[in-house]
């Protein structure tokens, strides 16, 4: 997304007013370290002070880059906010943040989710989901790939069953032709047997229906 058009993206008026007071408080938390004189614990731990002062100032940063809508600031305030808790439990410098920064913290993240998670960080950070203030500008989410289907073969169908077959008639054996003479066809059933054409019974048989005619 380029730059004019995140510009144009409105922010919501609830979101302004509380960064204005996050920011206010980081100035007041400045104002009062300045302001305070040195006691006996900026004696017995001379960077108290620094330190204090150090935290205020980038929490006022991290204020200003979330305004902008810089989401990984948010996570850096939200440091802040667990170390002023540390150290407000022995430092008197961490007794603002302590004391005003949670409940401004949980007023900021209440207006992260007004209105719809969804659309209220597409207001603020750009992003196309609701995934956090980390949200890349412009970063639609990638869909996941469809999932390969397989589909199952069904077993092949069992062959239609063959009727058996019968077993094939022998051919009958040639017969030499009713009108030819006895002793030529004696040479030609001898000629059929010799080439394997008819069998020894067939040929005796035939040869006995000749032997009869003469």
């Amino acid at each position: 997304m380029s730059s004019p058009a995140r510009e144009a993206l409105p922010r919501p008026p609830v979101f302004n007013a509380v960064s204005a007071g996050l920011l206010l408080l980081s100035a007041a938390w400045v104002l009062l370290i300045v302001a305070t004189p040195p006691g006996p614990t900026d004696m017995m731990v001379p960077w108290l002070r620094s330190v204090s002062l150090m935290q205020a100032l980038i929490g006022a940063a991290c204020v200003t880059l979330i305004w902008f809508r810089q989401g990984w600031a948010f996570y850096v305030y939200v440091g802040l906010v667990l170390l002023g808790v540390l150290l407000g439990l022995v430092l008197r410098y961490a007794i603002p943040l302590l004391l005003v920064g949670p409940v401004l913290l949980a007023l900021y993240l209440w207006a992260l989710h007004a209105g719809g998670t969804g659309s209220m960080w597409r207001q603020m950070f750009g992003g196309a989901r609701a995934a956090g203030p980390g949200v890349a500008y412009g970063a639609a989410p990638a869909m996941p790939p469809p999932l390969p289907t397989f589909a199952v073969p069904s077993p092949p169908a069992p062959p239609a069953p063959t009727p058996p077959r019968s077993p094939a008639a022998p051919a009958p054996a040639p017969v030499p032709p009713a009108g030819l003479d006895p002793l030529e066809a004696l040479k030609r059933l001898g000629a059929l047997r010799d080439s394997g054409a008819i069998t020894e019974t067939e040929f005796a048989a035939k040869k006995a229906e000749l032997l009869k005619r003469l």
